[in-house]
């Protein structure tokens, strides 16, 4: 036989409690004393409590913390989310229907205009828009892939993906400013306008000429070539997987 000493989980009162027992009861109280309620008793009483059910009220209430703090979280966070959106929400000034045919500088910067970041220019030369459009007018403009929506139709201006597809015969993407012009420009700036024209192939490389110190800041555009070509004009057509290097100057240290 093996007698664990206890304190009733009803009375409080010490008692002997026989383990092997199937149940017992209080000599105080009467009340039945069984394995489970035994356990529950010692737990109790370590914790210096005088019942059981304070244990599962205490599960209980931790539960209910858990809950209502989660529930406040998302809650916050939908909320910034919503006034996340109306804060960029923008409306698209054309219909896709009526971008069609229009020219692409036009619509991009009818585009911007509004607010919208994440444009980019793809040029297209299928045999089956020969005829139907000229060099430079759009054929297409896409929104997070959707190519079917109305005037005025509101997007997140900073996560709308906005791809405008242009006809070209050549199927060659033209340069936005000549090699001239981005010498000077700020290396994030250069990199963006050409990713935004299409090109996809974009190489970053540093310049730590001491010569450019005089001449550059850092992070400005030291040269730029396509490939391998130095000089170019303007609108001067290229392929949209050219490789392009844009030598910046970041001084060594």
């Amino acid at each position: 036989m093996s007698l664990l000493k206890i304190k009733c989980a009803k009375c409080g009162n010490e008692v002997e409690f026989n383990s092997e027992s199937p149940s017992d009861f209080c000599t105080h109280c009467g009340e039945k004393l069984t394995v489970d309620s035994a356990c529950l008793a010692n737990v109790a009483n370590a914790l210096g409590e005088t019942a059981p059910g304070t244990i599962e009220k205490d599960k209980k209430s931790e539960i209910i913390k858990i809950c209502f703090f989660a529930f406040l979280f998302f809650a916050v966070a939908g909320i910034l989310l919503i006034l996340f959106s109306r804060i960029y929400s923008r409306a698209i000034p054309f219909s896709s229907v009526s971008a069609k045919g229009e020219k692409y500088i036009t619509v991009m910067s009818s585009l911007e205009s509004v607010g919208f970041d994440k444009i980019t220019l793809n040029c297209v030369n299928d045999k089956d828009y020969k005829g139907e459009f000229k060099d430079g007018q759009v054929v297409s403009v896409s929104v997070n892939g959707k190519t079917d929506y109305p005037s005025g139709k509101k997007f997140n201006s900073k996560t709308a993906d906005i791809i405008v597809n242009y006809y070209s015969s050549s199927g060659k993407l033209k340069m936005p400013l000549s090699s001239t012009d981005f010498c000077g420009m700020d290396k994030e700036d250069a990199v963006k306008m050409l990713k935004k024209y299409g090109f996809t192939n974009v190489i970053e490389t540093k310049n730590g000429n001491l010569l450019g110190l005089i001449a550059y800041h850092t992070y400005q555009v030291v040269s730029i070539d396509v490939d391998g070509k130095a000089e170019f004009e303007k609108g001067a057509e290229f392929p949209s997987d050219s490789t392009i290097t844009v030598e910046y100057y970041m001084p060594i240290k």
